[in-house]
């Protein structure tokens, strides 16, 4: 590009990839503070959530291995498309409102989640439960983890609630959780 009154020129190069893959995004009842569900965890409270308000649930995706320090701060918006999750007191989310990533023109109320390069690239600890970095099958992986809470109850029957996670560098994910009117999950003892 030259700008022909002065004769400068610049020359610009730009590199287009295609967006990256947010991993295994997954949903369970309960409050994980530090650790992941276990298998017997896992198979009674994927994909679901008390139906009471106040009950909580945990949120997780992993972060590929080969990102840039110049992408960081990772901020990732969160909505649920039914409106009726809210951040659980002890978390970390930013409560804000934006474009719906459901409703075509609407503002809703969303949620974003940040991850710092120092998060990306240390390992979670009960200490330190916003590191990413956790073994599984003898390889590093980055695990984000989002805590909320249900703000509505379900007075009868069934109700799911998708959950979408946005960030620009990123294709779109979801999540699913199925509500049942009587079910409820004790809390987790996290060792």
């Amino acid at each position: 590009m030259v700008d022909p009154t002065t004769g400068l020129g610049r020359t610009i190069t730009l590199i287009l990839r295609n967006p990256w893959q947010l991993l295994n995004p997954e949903e369970f009842a309960g409050r994980f503070s530090w650790t992941y569900p276990t298998e017997a965890q896992a198979t009674v409270r994927r994909g679901k959530a008390g139906y009471t308000t106040g009950r909580y649930l945990t949120v997780f995706f992993n972060l590929p291995d080969e990102l840039n320090e110049a992408m960081f701060p990772l901020t990732f918006t969160v909505e649920s498309d039914r409106q009726d999750i809210e951040n659980d007191p002890i978390g970390n989310l930013l409560v804000t409102s934006g474009s719906s990533m459901f409703v075509s023109g609407a503002t809703r109320i969303q949620y974003l989640k940040t991850v710092t390069w120092r998060q990306y690239n240390e390992e979670k600890t009960k200490e330190n439960p916003n590191n990413t970095i956790v073994e599984s099958d003898g390889r590093k992986i980055h695990r984000v983890r989002c805590r909320f809470l249900t703000t509505t109850s379900v007075p009868s029957g069934t109700l799911t609630t998708n959950v979408k996670i946005r960030n620009p560098y990123f294709d779109d994910i979801q999540v699913s959780f199925l509500r049942e009117t009587g079910r409820n999950f004790p809390e987790i003892e996290e060792q």
